[in-house]
């Protein structure tokens, strides 16, 4: 009588060779997603502070009114209104408006993060635009700095001293 030879595997073999990939996959997949998520968010919330300069920058051209096709719209006051962008906490910044003639400025809104994982920070905590578009202030040029909790990606939204335009920078 002949030996049989066995040739593949067994039930036993190929489930554990089965728990062994699940058991990897689990560790290496949520630090991925986890990565890719974080990297988003932070471009995200960069992108929505370069937004909310914008939008600042435009009313401080247009008194708060709409320009029309990028037209400047002007006040018969002759005070005219500053429009700007606090920073109030690493989750969240206030867009606001101030009236050259009542010394009380009004809130316009308030955003704040939901994630917690993402950051803001400025060594300017205030951004402030005249009518003409440009920082109101010498010191109102900077930036804002947007990164994740464990430093691994950040943003800077830089506002240019001289003529308040606002870009969007990848630093890491």
């Amino acid at each position: 009588m002949r030996a049989r030879t066995h040739t593949g595997f067994s039930l036993v073999e190929f489930l554990l060779v089965v728990v062994l990939i699940s058991i990897l996959a689990a560790i290496i997949v949520p630090r991925f997603e986890y990565a890719h998520i974080s990297q988003q968010e932070v471009y995200a919330v960069a992108h929505d502070i370069a937004k909310d300069l914008r939008k600042t920058r435009h009313y401080a051209v247009g008194q708060g009114e709409q320009g029309s096709q990028g037209q400047t719209v002007h006040t018969t006051s002759p005070t005219y209104k500053t429009y700007g962008l606090t920073i109030l906490s690493s989750t969240s910044w206030e867009l606001w408006e101030y009236d050259g003639v009542v010394p009380v400025s009004r809130s316009l809104y308030t955003e704040s993060l939901r994630n917690s994982e993402v950051q803001v920070s400025s060594a300017t905590p205030d951004f402030v635009f005249d009518r003409l578009g440009t920082p109101a202030t010498p010191a109102a040029g900077g930036f804002i700095e947007v990164k994740d909790s464990k430093d691994r990606y950040q943003w800077n939204v830089s506002v240019i001293k001289n003529t308040g335009r606002v870009v969007l920078v990848r630093v890491k």
